[in-house]
């Protein structure tokens, strides 16, 4: 492998496999590294990291559910409504969800993912290697680390109550905004 900025021009019998460029990350960036030999995967985060001749770039996988929200709620939206479940959307809390237009946009699968938690907002992460889990409060940037996923919260909305109506992946703290109708 030549590092640094120069020319190289190799000889005949050298093969070139692969040109690298060094990959900026901001402090609220980072890009998921796996080494080869090992299978070890971490996450580079708020550097500019240059992979080793070992390392390639790792896809994470993230389930379309919490792909959805995670393009939803980073317009500031907490909580996302599904109308397949209810036919009440106009009493429920949030707005309605709709798996066309609301279609995420496109992540890159080996950049660390990342979600702002709004002010006075709880969230669940949980780790599969350790079988734990952590909750964060906002305002913060939760950034995952390769084992770990967003637990979806699904709570019950709408007039009367119906379970399962708002899909989310924090939970307001605040004030009590809620109502309900006694049948």
């Amino acid at each position: 492998m030549v590092h640094g900025p120069r020319e190289y021009i190799p000889p005949i019998q050298v093969k070139v496999l692969e040109t690298r460029r060094a990959i900026p990350l901001d402090t609220n960036e980072g890009v998921y590294v796996r080494e080869r030999k090992t299978g070890h995967v971490r996450a580079v985060k708020g550097e500019t990291y240059m992979l080793q001749p070992t390392e390639e770039l790792w896809t994470k996988y993230v389930p379309p559910a919490v792909e959805g929200l995670l393009s939803s709620q980073s317009g500031g939206s907490a909580y996302v409504t599904d109308p397949t479940l209810s036919n009440k959307l106009t009493a429920s809390l949030g707005r309605p969800w709709d798996p066309k237009n609301g279609a995420p946009r496109r992540r890159d699968p080996t950049r660390v993912v990342t979600f702002e938690v709004p002010h006075n907002a709880g969230i669940q992460v949980y780790d599969y290697k350790t079988t734990s889990s952590r909750i964060l409060f906002g305002p913060t940037l939760v950034m995952l680390e390769p084992d770990e996923q967003f637990t979806v919260l699904r709570l019950s909305g709408g007039v009367p109550k119906e379970p399962n109506v708002i899909r989310t992946l924090c939970l307001q703290l605040g004030p009590d905004f809620m109502r309900d109708q006694i049948v």
